[in-house]
């Protein structure tokens, strides 16, 4: 919630770039699937505060195990 409450008040209304959270380097232990359908419910429940197109960066060694459809 914390970074769309950010980009509400910051944003501008540019286009908001984030990467795929809570992988690697966090150490939540969630897989990229887990984190992309997270990240999604997440900006669907909050969409209200997001002003332009949302994009989220995701590394290419991860793009050929993540779709957005599933």
């Amino acid at each position: 919630k914390g970074i769309c409450d950010y980009y509400d008040k910051h944003g501008c209304g540019q286009p908001m770039f984030t990467p795929l959270i809570g992988t690697g380097l966090s150490r939540a232990n969630i897989s990229e699937h887990d984190s992309i359908m997270i990240m999604k419910s997440l900006f669907q429940l909050y969409s209200d505060k997001i002003h332009n197109e949302l994009n989220i960066v995701i590394n290419k060694k991860y793009r050929n195990r993540i779709s957005l459809f599933d």
